[in-house]
């Protein structure tokens, strides 16, 4: 976060980094879209603005909105363990129950279909 987001973008490539993930001071990327076009265009292929979070439903169209070269994603995928025994009423952390029974992954074929979405363009 910062106050100034194009001072900030500034200041990255003066630093010499090669890449900002971003999701435009939003929530999620697709809420940032402006700021994320208007910081592709600032940064004039000297460093890499690359937002994170898109799916297949919205990939396209940000990619032609914003003109990133590059996304982030998880592209993640819940799967259920092969454990057999369960005590449905013992729970191994805390207050806030995560799934004991499933764990996320990534999803190989959504991350086939993200790079063909982005390569159709």
């Amino acid at each position: 976060m910062t106050v100034n987001a194009q001072q900030a973008l500034e200041d990255l490539i003066a630093l010499g980094v090669d890449r900002v993930l971003t999701t435009g001071q939003e929530s999620s990327a697709v809420e940032g879209v402006e700021l994320i076009a208007a910081l592709v265009q600032q940064a004039a292929n000297r460093i890499i603005v690359m937002p994170g979070g898109l799916r297949e439903r919205n990939i396209q169209k940000f990619i032609q909105r914003t003109g990133v070269k590059e996304v982030h994603m998880t592209a993640r995928m819940s799967v259920e363990s092969a454990m057999t025994y369960r005590q449905e009423h013992v729970f191994m952390g805390g207050t806030l129950r995560p799934p004991e029974y499933s764990y996320l992954t990534t999803d190989p074929q959504r991350v086939a279909t993200l790079v063909r979405l982005a390569n159709e363009l």
